[in-house]
């Protein structure tokens, strides 16, 4: 029972940052520079890396990409390229920094992973575009890469933080004993259900 909760618990994470990621291509314009977005689905990815590890993240964030990609109509064009790579790259970074540094927030977690985002979509553009110039963007995509990964690393904690309280609570009455321990935000799941 408790892999059909995990994967139907997966599987609405997916759905929700693929929503999330198709309404800000539709509905919200890009900040002060072209194809730089707030990164709403980074939320799921962030809850997902934290809840569940690092390859379902990686699955996740992958799936994401692609699936939106396909959706919106630019599979496998430039800016596929600087979405996949960008995430690639983000996630390695947060699962890096998350491993080593047991107590670093997820906020933090959040700042970094934006930031490493950005620098893996211009590696791609610099590729692909065979221009060297697109490095002067950096400052100011930096600036607000930094914002952006502040906002999306709140609002994930403040999710993580509700749910391991819901989790552990309800657990809590069913079972005279939590079913999820918490370590940091990543919740183990235990029970036999």
């Amino acid at each position: 029972m408790k892999y059909i909760r995990r994967i139907t618990f997966l599987s609405t994470l997916i759905a929700l940052s693929l929503a999330l990621s198709i309404i800000e291509s539709f509905y919200f314009p890009s900040l002060i520079i072209p194809g730089i977005k707030l990164g709403l689905a980074n939320i799921v990815i962030l809850l997902v890396l934290y809840l569940f590890g690092f390859k379902e993240a990686m699955f996740v964030s992958l799936l994401r990409v692609f699936i939106t990609s396909l959706l919106i109509g630019n599979i496998f064009q430039i800016g596929f390229c600087m979405s996949m790579f960008g995430a690639i790259f983000s996630l390695l970074v947060m699962f890096i920094l998350k491993a080593i540094f047991k107590k670093i927030s997820v906020v933090t977690v959040s700042i970094f992973g934006s930031l490493f985002h950005i620098i893996g979509q211009i590696v791609v553009a610099i590729i692909f575009l065979e221009n060297f110039y697109i490095i002067y963007y950096f400052p100011l995509i930096a600036i607000i890469a930094i914002v952006t990964g502040l906002c999306i690393g709140v609002v994930a904690n403040k999710i993580l933080k509700c749910n391991a309280s819901i989790i552990l609570s309800s657990s809590y009455k069913e079972d005279k004993k939590p079913s999820a321990q918490r370590e940091g935000f990543l919740i183990n799941e235990t029970d036999k259900n």
